[in-house]
């Protein structure tokens, strides 16, 4: 089936059915994405270093080239997280004994996707609407909703202020 709705997002009692659904060893992919709104190729190149575990943040190293803009490399993102999410990353590091140079999620894009689509099927009436994509949608119309500065939500998604206006 073809999405018809390419700007379709969680809504808040959605996201809790879906992550429901989601084995506990399996949650922390997604529930980086919705913390972060990072994009899937950004979250699977984390490494627990890249983590800031005093000041609760996060830093995107391997984040998207801008061809277009002439970047040969993506710009580096530093992000403010609950420090829920920090406790949540670091119960996760320890459990799977993750070095500090190793990448947090052992996981490819395909894998994150398909089981999305796999755990959508009843959640949500629409699922064919969705892509790992939403989630980060999810989250920008979420601290939009919250009243965020339009700047701190670009910022975020490394987005610039027109991209932010388009979606």
């Amino acid at each position: 089936s073809v999405r018809d709705n390419r700007s379709r997002f969680f809504f808040p009692n959605e996201w809790e059915s879906f992550i429901q659904q989601i084995k506990p060893e399996k949650k922390l992919i997604y529930e980086t994405a919705i913390q972060t709104g990072g994009r899937i190729e950004e979250l699977l190149n984390l490494k627990p270093r890249d983590f800031d575990w005093t000041r609760n943040n996060l830093t995107l190293r391997v984040t998207k080239i801008k061809a277009k803009k002439g970047e040969k490399i993506g710009a580096m993102r530093t992000l403010p997280v609950s420090s829920q999410y920090i406790r949540k990353v670091k119960s996760y590091i320890n459990k799977n004994n993750i070095k500090d140079d190793e990448f947090l999620f052992k996981l490819t894009k395909q894998a994150v996707w398909q089981m999305m689509r796999r755990k959508l099927k009843g959640v949500v009436e629409d699922d064919w609407n969705f892509g790992l994509h939403n989630i980060r949608k999810t989250h920008g119309n979420w601290l939009k909703a919250l009243d965020i500065d339009a700047q701190e939500i670009c910022t975020r998604l490394g987005h610039d202020f027109n991209t932010y206006l388009k979606h």
